[in-house]
Order: C-alpha cells, then sequence, then structure tokens
C-alpha cells in the first residue's frame, strides 16, 4: 500500500474523531449550562414593614400581637411572593406615625412598603330562635372593624393607601353574655375582620407593583 492511499484513509478517520469529541463537549456544555439555570435565585420577594396596628376602641375582642400574627397569616397567602416583616416595638405607632417615620423605616430595614394604622370594634348581638317552633333561643353575634390605614411605598416614595377600611363577620351561638365561649366568638370574629383586611391591603401592593 502507497504512502498516499494510507494518508487517504487515515485522513477521514481523524476528521470523524474530532467530531464525535466536538459532539459530546457541546452536549456536556449544554447541560452544564442547564445545571446553571435550575440553580438561579427565586423572584425577588416584595417585603412588607407591618408597624403594630393599635385597637383604639374599649372593646377589644383582639390583641395588637394577634392582629399582627393574623395579619402576616393571611397577607402572604393572599400574596405568596410577598415576606411579612414585623417591625416589633417602636417608639411610634399608630395614629402618630408619619411619612418620615416610614421612610426612615424603610430605608433602615430595606424593605418596599411600610404600613401602619389604627382599629376600632365594636360588637351587636340580636336574639333568633333555633327554628319556628323551638323553644331555644340563639344569638347572631357581629364584630365590625374599622381600620385607618396606610400603605407607604418605597419605590413611589408616597402614600399608596391613606382610607378607613370597614369589615364586620358574625356568627350565630348560643353562648351567653360574659362568658368565656362568646368572649371566644368575639375573637374569631375580629380575627375574619383582619383577613379581609390582609386581602384589602395585598390587592392594593399588587396593583402598585404591577405598575
Amino acid at each position: 500500500m502507497t504512502l498516499n492511499s494510507r494518508v487517504k484513509r487515515f485522513v477521514p478517520a481523524v476528521v470523524m474523531f474530532l467530531l464525535t469529541v466536538m459532539l459530546f463537549a457541546g452536549a456536556a456544555f449544554a447541560q452544564d449550562k442547564s445545571g446553571d439555570n435550575s440553580q438561579a435565585p427565586a423572584d425577588k420577594k416584595t417585603t412588607v414593614l407591618a408597624v403594630p396596628m393599635i385597637v383604639t376602641s374599649e372593646f377589644k375582642p383582639i390583641t395588637k400581637s394577634e392582629i399582627a400574627q393574623n395579619l402576616e397569616k393571611y397577607a402572604e397567602k393572599y400574596m405568596p411572593n410577598a415576606d411579612i416583616i414585623q417591625s416589633g416595638d417602636i417608639a411610634t405607632i399608630g395614629a402618630d406615625f408619619s411619612i418620615e417615620d416610614a421612610r426612615k423605616l424603610a430605608k433602615d430595614k430595606n424593605v418596599d412598603y411600610v404600613t401602619w394604622g389604627t382599629m376600632a370594634f365594636k360588637k351587636s348581638k340580636s336574639t333568633v330562635r333555633s327554628g319556628p317552633e323551638s323553644p331555644i333561643f340563639q344569638y347572631i353575634v357581629t364584630v365590625s372593624g374599622v381600620a385607618n390605614i396606610k400603605v407607604y411605598s418605597a419605590k413611589a416614595d408616597s402614600i399608596i393607601i391613606d382610607q378607613s377600611m370597614v369589615q364586620s363577620n358574625n356568627t350565630t351561638t348560643r353562648a351567653l353574655e360574659g362568658s368565656a365561649q362568646l368572649t371566644k366568638v368575639y375573637n374569631e370574629c375580629a380575627v375574619g375582620c383582619v383577613k379581609d383586611l390582609s386581602k384589602s391591603l395585598m390587592k392594593a401592593v399588587k396593583d402598585q407593583e404591577s405598575k
């Protein structure tokens, strides 16, 4: 076999080998890139700092800490990508809290929004029969909550919510006035008010985020 013949047979084999190596290298590179994408960080959370709300009414069916806990619980339910952060006890809360306080807190805590305000509750109770012919009476208990809410947006550097929100929840019970059971019913209705408030707040935040 001549030298030229050997070269002619050897060159195609080398070319095929190089193509095979390049093919496997390309597949490995693509796999590495895919792996990098799977480890990419999740979308940034929308952070909301909740300043403790205070109850201004004499009727207090729910505590300040219970309002904070339920506000966080339901707000994150209605807006899963939100991270509700409790500010804890600070010097100024309620009606005395101002936009300057909110701006400073937003900067210090590096959050997108700050919410604060007050809540006032009232109750009512009416008596009804449990059935047309029944001698047993029960009560329809209603708890209404009026929340004066403000929300500051760091992005807009302005208050995006400044309004009163009214929530009302009722239920039927046979619990007597002054009993621990009725106190629990009032508390559950108040929690329902906070739940509705959380939904309204998160809707406002969502609307702002979509702008």
